[in-house]
């Protein structure tokens, strides 16, 4: 077992008390890493005047219709109005107003071909749509959300309760709710901000902030891939934004400055932990205390709420605090007596200065011809679905299948709860089914549990009753994205309390969701055993991937260790980064989910290491070379033996054929300046990949 001989090989504890040790051990750090995936809370992703307006529409609706058409039709309306909105994440108004408008007449439709025909044809639709869920899930999460959530409207409906004429009102009930949130989204869109494309920024000057900091203590392991990940989800959010052009290029800026000063903390934790010519200048560390200040500042700067007609002393304190640094900054750049690397660091604090600057004095306006497509390509996915997509569809149809059957068999009232609850755990959206699982199993039982007190505190009263329907419907906007256990709490005291407003039993009710949501986890969990979701294999291909793209930079390396300038190298830089980020991701994945065969998740993290130490040593060089530095020849044949070495590498990963690389000359392996000193390190990190993935190839995927 690799983990026994692990603790063997770095401890005097007898082999005999690790083999009684190691498994314990590793059970304790599964569950914890679970129950830190269950517990995480991400606050950039609160929702709070948003959830407001969504959440009192959701109760105006349930107003009206209980009014017009009864209070059956008006809980479904407030239902599929949360539903709907729901949508409302981080995307641009345009593109979710109209994502609603496609999802309300979808789920108008399910409400008609499921009800008014035959209950065959409304389980056949529920499969279809679990299946349309998992072809696209890859390709257009917020369209997989939408054919998911037509399970969960029809699961509280209960179809074959109701009479046609009935049918055709929900149908029209659930339409014009779901309508009302898509035209409220587009009537405010020109008052609403861009803080949620402004807060992921935010949130990446602030990882590089802590990655500036502990750079020359090295104290901490994680703040560098935790930096990488924030400018990737800030580079998206800012890439699928529709505002103006103005805006968009300032947070750009913003994300570029960091993405240096990034290079720059790296380069300096490189050379002191891999002991290569190290950076103990004290202008350098005045200049990164400089810039981690500016940076927070400016973080603080973009997230600050303005409030109408009053001052926004947070704000004006901290761009007060931006023009203090810039003064100092504007200094040690100009100094030619100090190191290159302290100058660089100074020069990239200014830029972040006037880039808040002037993102905060660009207009605040929105470009609708930018917003997306609704379900670009979909039509094409769906038609012409992959082999990992029809897996994927295949999955979630089954999944709905057998927990409609089994709701049937036993006659589970609402039964498709169990469906909707199978779909939403197996959706191959990268989440980890473990923790997933556990959260809404956790959130299920204290939803549920939560109810039955509170219907009997209310006493039937309507003022309580639309209260508490407010609050639980703002609930469940404000943490949709924040948090999978507290979303489920929410939305399941929601579903079941307007159960019991219309006259169901609350006990009943929540005793049949409880069920419902655990017959639907087990329904999952059977599935990934007989129907893995192959992770192994895909993070094989991503380590590949990473490989390649590691190589493909060192040739430009190379190219530039020569004294050329090559093109391309902010194009090959973002690659490798991409892909960097897909393979932690999959290594996250892989740690939760260790079912499956392929790649294991700890000799992919050997690799992964190997690799990564590479383009970390051939980034610090680079940037040497970037402040005026040279190399001799024996650093441009150390960057060229490197890619050829990470290209091997990607054979044996993607092909499962061992292949050797030809050593390095032995006249060329002593640095004779720390760039060569390097890119030597770099080589040797390199080799030690192809090492770790040749080693043995009982775990890797199968020839593709």
């Amino acid at each position: 077992m690799p983990w026994t001989l692990f603790i063997c090989a770095t401890s005097h504890v007898p082999p005999g008390v690790i083999s009684l040790i190691a498994p314990n051990y590793l059970a304790m750090t599964y569950l914890a890493s679970v129950l830190r995936s269950v517990l995480a809370v991400d606050r950039t992703r609160m929702r709070s005047w948003s959830a407001v307006r969504r959440g009192l529409l959701v109760v105006a609706t349930f107003l009206i219709f209980t009014w017009w058409l009864g209070p059956d039709i008006g809980a479904l309306a407030s239902v599929a109005s949360l539903f709907v909105g729901l949508q409302d994440r981080s995307d641009p108004p345009g593109y979710t107003s109209r994502l609603m408008t496609v999802e309300s007449v979808v789920l108008a439709l399910a409400v008609v071909l499921g009800g008014f025909f035959s209950p065959w044809i409304g389980s056949a639709v529920l499969i279809l749509s679990a299946f349309v869920s998992g072809v696209i899930a890859q390709h257009d999460k917020a369209v997989s959300r939408m054919f998911s959530d037509v399970l969960q409207v029809s699961a509280f409906l209960g179809l074959s309760s109701m009479a046609r004429p009935e049918l055709l009102e929900a149908a029209v009930a659930v339409l014009v709710a779901g309508l009302a949130q898509a035209v409220m989204i587009r009537a405010t869109a020109r008052w609403s901000s861009d803080l949620p494309e402004r807060r992921p920024v935010a949130a990446a000057l602030v990882a590089v902030a802590d990655h500036l900091d502990d750079a020359p203590l090295r104290s901490k392991t994680t703040t560098g891939p935790a930096a990488e990940r924030a400018i990737a989800d800030a580079d998206s959010a800012v890439a699928s934004s529709d505002l103006s052009h103005a805006r968009r290029r300032a947070l750009r800026k913003l994300l570029g400055d960091a993405e240096v000063l990034r290079q720059e903390a790296s380069a300096i934790r490189v050379r002191n932990a891999f002991e290569v010519a190290q950076i103990e200048d004290p202008e350098v560390d005045a200049a990164s205390d400089l810039a981690s200040l500016t940076l927070r500042a400016a973080a603080r700067a973009m997230t600050a709420l303005p409030r109408p007609g009053l001052p926004d002393k947070a704000r004006d304190q901290a761009l007060a605090e931006i023009d203090d640094y810039a003064g100092v900054a504007e200094n040690l750049a100009k100094d030619q007596d100090s190191r290159p690397t302290a100058r660089a660091i100074a020069r990239q604090a200014l830029r972040i200065g006037r880039h808040v600057n002037r993102l905060l004095n660009a207009k605040e306006t929105r470009v609708s011809k930018r917003a997306l497509p609704v379900g670009e390509h979909v039509v094409d996915e769906v038609l012409h679905p992959g082999p990992r997509d029809l897996r994927g569809g295949l999955r979630l149809a089954a999944a709905a299948a057998i927990g409609l059957g089994l709701a049937a068999v036993f006659d589970i009232p609402h039964g498709a709860w169990v469906a909707a609850t199978a779909v939403a755990l197996l959706r191959p959206d990268y989440r980890a089914l473990t923790s997933d699982t556990a959260a809404r199993a956790l959130g299920v039982t204290i939803g549920a549990a939560s109810v039955i007190p509170l219907v009997y505190l209310t006493g039937g009263m309507d003022f309580a009753n639309v209260v508490l329907l407010l609050l639980m419907s703002c609930a469940a906007f404000a943490v949709t994205s924040a948090n999978e256990g507290l979303f489920v709490i929410a939305i399941t005291l929601q579903t079941v309390y307007t159960r019991a407003m219309v006259g169901e039993d609350p006990v009943h009710v929540a005793q049949t969701r409880l069920l419902d949501v655990l017959l639907g986890c087990l329904i999952a969990m059977i599935l990934l055993l007989a129907l893995p979701l192959k992770q192994g294999r895909i993070l094989a291909r991503e380590m590949a991937e990473y490989a390649a793209a590691t190589a493909d930079w060192l040739q430009l390396v190379s190219s530039r260790a020569a004294g050329n300038k090559p093109a391309g190298m902010k194009k090959a830089r973002r690659r490798m980064r991409q892909c960097r980020v897909s393979v932690q991701h999959g290594l996250d994945l892989r740690t939760l989910e260790p079912l499956g065969a392929g790649m294991s998740a700890w000799r992919g993290q050997t690799v992964f290491a190997r690799i990564h130490d590479c383009a970390r040593a051939s980034a610090a060089a680079m940037l040497s070379l970037g402040h005026g530095g040279t190399t001799s020849d024996v650093g441009v044949a150390a960057a060229d033996h490197a890619s050829t070495t990470l290209q091997a590498t990607a054979h044996v990963l993607r092909h499962r054929q061992v292949e050797q690389v030809e050593p390095m000359p032995a006249t060329l392996t002593q640095p004779t300046d720390d760039i060569a000193e390097l890119l030597l390190r770099a080589d040797q990190e390199a080799q030690s990949a192809l090492h770790a993935a040749s080693g043995s190839n009982e775990d890797l995927p199968a020839k593709q």
